[in-house]
């Protein structure tokens, strides 16, 4: 392109086309009125480092810019510059002023979650690559707090939750940059269980970590599965369900499976429980006093699970109780503390 000794009568010439770069001859020089020349980069051609810009020409008295109206050729418009003398070259804000030219990276940050619910055990680090004095602000509904540090710092026992955080630099006033800073927490345990009607199946349904511990009948192994099957044996069944973080606590279940039934506490108090394990009919339970006097009389449905009985208006005492159902009756001899 070729426009020297034009003795243009305008003071600016207009190249911008988004692809300057394949322009490989460009040429004004000659012309006196010529101040300003619009490229699409204007730090790209003058510093010219890869020589694809080597055979462009211009008169000393003009410049390359974004915008004509701007003096120092940050790309902001002197209306709009609040710096209006930044060196060239250097990176600014949306005003016009200098801040520092941060890598993309600049800042390295990584989070340690709670390892338990309200546990408050939470890590923030950060690194960063330049020194600089560096104030960071985090905050979210109910926390705000101020920290600074030079090149790394640990925030600790902070509590799950979403924060907002920004890191500032005392010698650039002029930036910040901002961060939405997630921090999780582990679910809760939970089990689920469930018997399969006249069956021994007993089922577990497991959540809240990824791998469970269990105890059964005196063996222990670990499963990563949520869900497991255990055949129960006659008579009592103990179970246990566990994690590696002690803070989840730990499941405990006691599953009876007898033809019989067993009755519990002996001695009692205020209640007895009936239990064998087994669902469907009808459970007829009938207590007597030692002179053969009927003291309490109550039907149950059996669903499987302990059958409470509300023995509070007895008083103390030896006593029979008779348990009786379709294909059984068992008789024993209890005491009321």
């Amino acid at each position: 392109m070729f426009c020297q000794s034009n003795l243009l009568i305008a003071d600016q010439l207009n190249l911008q086309n988004g692809s300057n770069e394949n322009l490989e001859l460009f040429n004004a020089i000659n012309n006196p009125n010529l101040a300003c020349i619009l490229v699409d980069n204007p730090v790209a051609v003058i510093s010219n480092t890869d020589g694809i810009y080597d055979n462009w020409f211009k008169d000393d008295s003009s410049s390359y810019k974004t915008f004509c109206s701007d003096a120092d050729n940050d790309g902001i418009p002197n209306e709009d510059d609040l710096c209006p003398t930044t060196e060239f070259g250097a990176a600014v804000d949306l005003f016009g002023c200098a801040i520092p030219n941060l890598p993309n990276d600049n800042f390295a940050i990584s989070i340690t979650g709670e390892t338990c619910l309200n546990s408050n055990n939470v890590k923030i680090t950060i690194v960063a690559q330049e020194l600089y004095t560096y104030d960071v602000l985090l905050e979210r509904e109910d926390f705000y707090e101020e920290y600074n540090f030079t090149n790394d710092i640990d925030i600790f026992n902070l509590l799950a939750g979403t924060y907002q955080m920004c890191v500032t630099i005392e010698e650039w006033p002029n930036y910040e940059s901002c961060y939405t800073i997630v921090i999780t927490q582990p679910d809760p345990l939970e089990i689920f269980t469930c018997r399969v009607i006249n069956t021994n199946d007993f089922s577990l349904n497991m959540s809240g970590s990824n791998s469970y511990n269990i105890k059964f009948n005196g063996d222990a192994f670990t499963t990563h599965s949520s869900a497991i099957t255990l055949q129960l044996e006659e008579g009592v069944n103990r179970v246990e369900v566990s994690t590696d973080l002690e803070c989840q606590g730990v499941y405990k279940d006691l599953i009876i499976l007898t033809d019989d039934f067993l009755v519990y506490p002996n001695p009692f108090r205020d209640e007895i429980k009936i239990n064998n394990g087994k669902e469907g009919g009808e459970v007829i339970v009938n207590i007597y006093s030692t002179i053969g006097q009927l003291v309490l009389n109550k039907t149950y449905i059996n669903q499987g699970i302990e059958i409470r009985v509300d023995t509070s208006s007895l008083p103390t005492g030896m006593y029979l109780i008779s348990i009786q159902t379709e294909a059984i009756v068992s008789t024993y001899k209890i005491v009321k503390k």
